[in-house]
């Protein structure tokens, strides 16, 4: 099984950037959780992007509990 990656992103640092308007727009909090073969990859990559418009930007192992 691979580890569960979570990545948090908050605080724009511009709230009118047109990425934050629109039908498909970022939300000014956003999280996205990564898995598989692949997960820490996207993970990573998925946070350097959300560098270009956020504060704030966390990327995160996660632990499951069944």
């Amino acid at each position: 099984m691979y580890p569960t990656y979570i990545v948090l992103a908050h605080l724009p640092l511009d709230h009118e950037d047109e990425i934050f308007k629109g039908d498909f727009a970022l939300h000014p909090t956003e999280w996205i959780i990564f898995d598989g073969v692949h997960g820490k990859a996207q993970a990573e990559g998925k946070a350097k992007k959300f560098r270009e418009y956020f504060h704030e930007v966390q990327f995160r192992t996660v632990s499951v509990e069944i």
